[in-house]
């Protein structure tokens, strides 16, 4: 449950995002209500809400729904740090490792869904594994800053 516009919003998990089996935090569910919705739930803990804003008032991101704690109500057992993020769900043909998904369609769309490390420019550090498979730019390694400069040239070179 989530609360969108004052609005408590109950919802089921409906299965896995399909690309996203090795990553088990990204879900498709579907509103429980008159006129249902798919939507995205993702359990981080911890989230650029300010960047994924950014990002979808300029269109390049799915519609932020919500950012908090899982559940609500007085009876709801806490989950520590793990959180919810609910965003508006479309109908892709892919999502890649970064977490991009791509809309069917004679004009590609894009939009970004993976916020988790974003931060200003130097605020946060990469986690302490980074994923070996990856050619990281060499001053990236686990517990450095993030900065945007590498980041452009990670995310340049998966594409």
């Amino acid at each position: 449950m989530f609360s969108e516009g004052g609005v408590e919003v109950q919802f089921q998990y409906k299965k896995p995002l399909e690309c996203c089996v090795a990553i088990p935090v990204l879900h498709i569910s579907q509103t429980i209500k008159t006129c249902p919705k798919n939507i995205v739930v993702k359990f981080v803990t911890r989230y650029g809400v300010d960047a994924h804003q950014t990002m979808a008032d300029a269109g390049f991101a799915l519609e932020l729904l919500h950012f908090g704690p899982i559940g609500a109500g007085a009876n709801v057992v806490s989950y520590g740090k793990l959180k919810t993020v609910t965003m508006d769900y479309v109908e892709a043909t892919s999502v890649n490792q970064i977490l991009i998904m791509v809309t069917p369609g004679n004009e590609v769309t894009v939009r970004l869904i993976d916020f988790d490390w974003a931060r200003k420019d130097g605020k946060v550090v990469y986690p302490v594994s980074i994923s070996p498979r990856i050619k990281w730019p060499t001053r990236v390694a686990g517990l450095m800053p993030i900065e945007k400069q590498m980041s452009r040239v990670t995310f340049i070179t998966r594409l």
